[in-house]
């Protein structure tokens, strides 16, 4: 269920150009060698942690058994799109940028995103990964980075780095995708069974300092909410 605020999400679709090769790069990537990886939940689970009761159904607002609220699995309010389910919030970097939700434009993008924004020349996607809790930032790198999507990718830098509370890994990489040239952003972020990859993609020429700028911002904007 989507709760709006002010109306800044927009059902403006990216070119066609960009929709066809992020979702022909996010296709590839699927969590190899993760073990006992988990289904994502689709129905809301009660917050209350000693009865955890999954809804019957997307309609339901109270938890049965103990007749806790359930979390609206979605809420975009002005800047800012929370997702109690997946556990995150974030904010768009500036009003140039728009929300991609489910049912209005980001199956278009990717179907295992959670979340997608676009701006003029940038699109961006928030992947949630179910992994082993054993699994460290290490291994969530060594299985989800784009080298093994596809042929001939180059890491050009990594930096390791500290968003809210946790520890990050943010990654960029050049490939060549049906014979044009594209920069990646990644970075990478684990929590309690739960990888986060926030992706940014964009053409090399138009990958200039202020986009950088809005990309470091829209990742830095990421926040646990438990």
């Amino acid at each position: 269920m989507l709760r709006f605020g002010k109306p800044t999400v927009r059902a403006r679709k990216p070119s066609p150009l960009a929709t066809r090769y992020l979702a022909a790069v996010l296709v590839l990537w699927p969590l190899w060698g993760f073990p006992a990886a988990e289904e994502a939940p689709s129905l809301p689970i009660c917050p209350d942690e000693e009865c955890g009761r999954p809804a019957l159904s997307e309609t339901w607002n109270f938890c049965p058994i103990c007749g806790r609220r359930y979390p609206r699995a979605e809420q975009v309010e002005g800047d800012r799109y929370q997702n109690e389910q997946e556990g995150f919030r974030l904010k768009r970097p500036n009003k140039e940028w728009s929300f991609l939700l489910r049912g209005i434009g980001l199956e278009t993008i990717n179907e295992q995103a959670t979340v997608g924004l676009t701006s003029k020349d940038v699109l961006s996607v928030v992947i949630v990964d179910r992994v082993n809790k054993s699994a460290d930032l290490e291994d969530y790198l060594l299985i989800a980075s784009p080298h093994k999507s596809f042929k001939g990718a180059r890491e050009l830098e990594r930096k390791d780095l500290r968003i809210g509370q946790l520890d990050a890994v943010k990654m960029k990489w050049a490939a060549v995708v049906d014979g044009a040239p594209f920069h990646f952003y990644y970075t990478f972020l684990l929590h309690q069974g739960k990888g986060y990859r926030i992706i940014s993609w964009i053409e090399p020429e138009k990958d200039d300092a202020g986009t950088q700028k809005e990309i470091s911002k829209l990742e830095e904007s990421f926040e646990l909410l438990r």
